[in-house]
């Protein structure tokens, strides 16, 4: 992996394979940059220049500085994991007891003392920090399989696992979506084989798993959702995976809205160390922005190109509040309707009247949090824009918070049924605003 030769000697570090070692590197391999349309391209037919801003959301991902520097945060995590966990004799020796031990956690108040920090990435809806862990793991082969002739070293080898917290917050909820990425990655039938089990049985089954395959890293996306779950449950999994974290040796990392932040900084006592920066939206005036905005605008499938400049700026930081998902949004509307209502008189440049008309008209779901982050009433309400999930997932974004408040309401059936139609209505909405 590294070309530092301290590493060699450790196949499991090695088995990461090769790894940026400098900031240029990391922001080469995570950035996510298309070739930008030539001018033939922008006086192509208009069904094909449409159809080519309608995919330019998911394809074009811009760094900034503190995306890099959580991508070699996360590296480092990785490889001190592994070197922490050498495949040798006294690792398999330990193994039986390590697991033995395994079903205490759940009843653990406090659970056993962190040897590595846990890392979050908290931060606001939109902000990139889905894209980022993605985008940095999809660089890491998930499964490694040794072919060394050595009986210490596992068949196969997982470097890193990732799971959405369930909307529940139930620990068998959790288990069973780690037996499941399991299934899918090794082809084994562990949810199938384990239905009938209780959750200590499960969580032994769990430990053996990340021991034998010599986890690298657990990501637990979504983390908020347990903000939503009965607070028995909440306490229960985050304790849980915590201390599944520290007696099995696999670094983890929770990723989610500012909603957890509370959650985490009461419910651990190591929070403070481990949460780290917020994830704000950008200023205005915050060189990465001004990079983000330089380098987005450079795909315009427009018949005319319209250059970037300071009123145009003011007015997409205006709309978008320096969230850069928004932002893009914005710009692929905006090339949407003009290429869209073009009729050969109209010359397609994109100005800050026709952004207002494009967010008015197709983005009003998100316009009451926009204007609380303008108006400085309260940078949380970044947790209530539903347009920062891909479009396709926008009416299950709004159904998962219905769910989740129906959780610890379950036997009110007015309010069941209200919160159903409710949570219909805004679905609809979110998906007809975002087209």
């Amino acid at each position: 992996m590294h070309n530092n030769s301290s590493d060699g000697h450790n196949p499991l570090v090695a088995a990461l394979g090769p790894l940026p070692q400098d900031i240029k590197a990391f922001n080469r391999l995570i950035q996510r940059l298309p070739t930008p349309p030539a001018e033939q391209e922008r006086d192509a037919p208009m069904p094909q220049r449409y159809e080519a801003v309608r995919s330019l959301e998911q394809q074009v991902y811009i760094p900034g500085a503190r995306d890099l520097k959580m991508a070699m945060d996360l590296q480092t995590m990785i490889v001190a994991g592994y070197k922490t966990r050498q495949a040798n004799a006294r690792y398999w020796q330990q193994h039986q007891q390590t697991c033995r031990a395994l079903p205490n956690l759940l009843s653990e108040v406090h659970g056993p003392t962190l040897i590595g920090d846990p890392m979050a990435l908290i931060g606001g809806s939109g902000s990139g920090k889905s894209t980022l862990i993605n985008n940095m793991l999809s660089t890491i082969p998930q499964v490694h399989t040794h072919t060394a002739d050595d009986p210490l070293l596992p068949r196969h080898q997982i470097n890193w696992l990732k799971i959405n917290c369930p909307v529940n917050g139930t620990p068998r909820s959790f288990l069973t979506a780690f037996f499941s990425e399991m299934d899918r990655l090794l082809g084994t039938k562990l949810v199938d084989k384990n239905k009938r089990i209780n959750d200590d049985e499960r969580i032994v089954i769990l430990g053996r798993l990340a021991r034998t395959y010599f986890l690298g890293v657990l990501v637990i996306d979504e983390i908020q959702h347990l903000v939503s779950a009965p607070k028995k449950d909440e306490r229960r999994l985050l304790k849980l995976i915590v201390n599944l974290s520290a007696t099995l040796g696999v670094p983890l990392l929770f990723v989610g809205t500012f909603k957890a932040q509370d959650m985490i900084s009461r419910e651990l006592a190591d929070a403070r160390r481990m949460l780290g920066p917020r994830w704000l939206p950008y200023a205005a005036d915050d060189a990465d922005w001004l990079r983000f905005l330089e380098k987005l605008w450079v795909y315009q499938y427009t018949r005319v190109f319209t250059p970037l400049t300071p009123t145009l700026r003011s007015k997409v930081h205006d709309l978008s509040q320096g969230i850069p998902a928004l932002a893009k949004k914005l710009f692929c509307l905006t090339q949407e309707f003009l290429i869209y209502n073009g009729n050969g008189i109209n010359p397609e440049n994109i100005t800050a009247e026709i952004l207002q008309s494009v967010f008015d008209e197709n983005m009003a779901v998100v316009a009451p949090a926009i204007e609380a982050l303008r108006s400085g009433r309260g940078i949380d309400r970044i947790n209530d824009l539903p347009s920062m999930a891909p479009i396709g997932d926008q009416a299950e974004w709004l159904l998962d918070e219905k769910r989740a408040h129906l959780v610890r309401n379950v036997h009110d059936t007015t309010l069941i049924q209200q919160t159903k139609r409710i949570a219909r209505t805004k679905a609809t909405m979110a998906c007809k605003a975002l087209g």
